[in-house]
């Protein structure tokens, strides 16, 4: 009856595809014989760390649209699905969850330190990139064996100072793709979360944000200041100047931190919100972390403290 009605609709009938249903029951054409075939390669990207390592793995997403561009769709599969759809160099962004339901990718990429080559279709590949095609053959072969497939941050991040390289550049430890640590991403701004400053009476007044948050634990991370450092610190910023307002933000709250800040935001913003917050502070302290990078990208200077951490 749909198919009926479609047609009285004036729907032509190869317009109307035979999916599941035999031919002599629905006599439709066959979808191989109608469906064009997908000629782009689909590459999914799979977040594998924190916030501030999915800001620089968009790095080499747009690396590779860049190198590939039309001939290519990225998937990005993370905790942050609603704050990167906005991002222009992908094509959707979903849910972590969501991956499992999706298994017809051609690339599989997951990122945290390390990118890990998950799923590598070798032929379709390098019909649309020979550069491509080497950076994820160099990856696997880097992962499968000279780490014997357990490349842990720890171990990369050494392998990556012998060679060099810092944090972005891991993303192309070999320099196939031509990724840089000078690269940069544009954050996208929506006009509904400038009205966040007002919202926070932050639109008039000088301000320092404030972070102390590993998304684990608050004393037992390496590259945490100690925490009575940082009370010191905001002691001594706000006897020099009372005017600056000292703001805490993040994820999760430090209530130990409470006492010597003026207004304390964790766990209340969006972070959409905190794109408009840390573009118009004055400085950003705290530790290496989501908000240190999202802070870079949008083109302001951080003080960044660290713990019990290799210099380098």
């Amino acid at each position: 009856k749909v198919y009926e009605n479609l047609v009285k609709l004036g729907v032509k009938k190869d317009k109307i595809l035979n999916m599941h249903l035999r031919q002599e029951t629905f006599p439709l054409p066959s979808v191989r014989s109608t469906l064009p075939e997908n000629t782009k390669l689909e590459i999914a990207v799979r977040d594998g760390g924190g916030f501030g390592d999915l800001l620089i793995d968009y790095l080499l997403i747009q690396k590779i649209k860049e190198i590939i561009a039309a001939e290519c769709t990225i998937s990005l599969f993370s905790k942050y699905a609603d704050y990167f759809r906005s991002f222009p160099k992908i094509n959707e962004s979903l849910m972590l969850e969501d991956f499992k339901r999706n298994n017809h990718f051609d690339v599989v990429i997951c990122c945290h330190n390390i990118p890990i080559i998950e799923k590598f279709n070798k032929n379709r590949v390098i019909e649309k990139s020979k550069r491509f095609y080497e950076y994820c053959d160099r990856y696997e072969d880097m992962y499968t064996n000279l780490f014997s497939q357990n490349a842990n941050n720890y171990r990369f991040t050494k392998y990556a100072l012998l060679l060099g390289k810092n944090r972005i550049e891991q993303l192309d430890i070999y320099g196939v793709l031509g990724l840089t640590r000078k690269e940069r991403i544009q954050i996208p701004i929506a006009r509904k979360d400038l009205a966040c400053l007002d919202k926070y009476n932050l639109q008039d007044v000088v301000y320092i944000t404030i972070n102390r948050d590993t998304g684990t634990d608050f004393d037992g991370h390496p590259k945490l200041w100690p925490i009575a450092y940082y009370i010191e610190l905001l002691k001594l910023i706000k006897t020099a100047h009372s005017d600056i307002m000292l703001v805490l933000v993040g994820s999760d709250s430090e209530e130990r931190l409470m006492p010597y800040v003026d207004m304390d935001l964790t766990g209340k913003t969006t972070l959409s919100e905190m794109n408009v917050i840390l573009k118009y502070a004055f400085l950003h302290i705290g530790n290496e972390g989501g908000m240190v990078h999202l802070r870079h990208f949008l083109f302001g200077k951080s003080l960044v403290f660290w713990g019990a951490t290799d210099v380098r």
